[in-house]
């Protein structure tokens, strides 16, 4: 179809305490090897940061304001919708995180 615009998946972050965080920077990180297409994150950007320093991941996000903007930022940066964040508490689930 000549003319569409690529739509990226969306990822839910899921509860930030278990292990959906670690799983969409592992994710992002091999995103050229594997041949991932386009996604973004449905908030939880601090969360992220976080799990990615703890594999040693460098992550970059980037604030999308809409989700065809997400297939433009892909490969620079992992992109975050919505401002709806948390602590990054692994193992340690909690009522705020259930929220997200």
């Amino acid at each position: 179809m000549s003319g569409s615009i690529a739509k990226p998946l969306v990822v839910s972050l899921g509860d930030p305490a278990g292990i959906g965080p670690e799983l969409i920077v592992d994710a992002w990180a091999r995103r050229e090897a594997e041949r991932l297409p386009p996604f973004f994150v449905a908030g939880g950007a601090s969360v992220l940061v976080e799990a990615a320093k703890t594999r040693g991941i460098e992550l970059a996000v980037t604030s999308v304001e809409d989700p065809t903007e997400a297939v433009a930022a892909f490969n620079q940066a992992l992109p975050i919708l919505g401002k709806v964040d948390g602590d990054y508490q692994p193992g340690q689930p909690d009522d705020d995180g259930a929220g997200l």
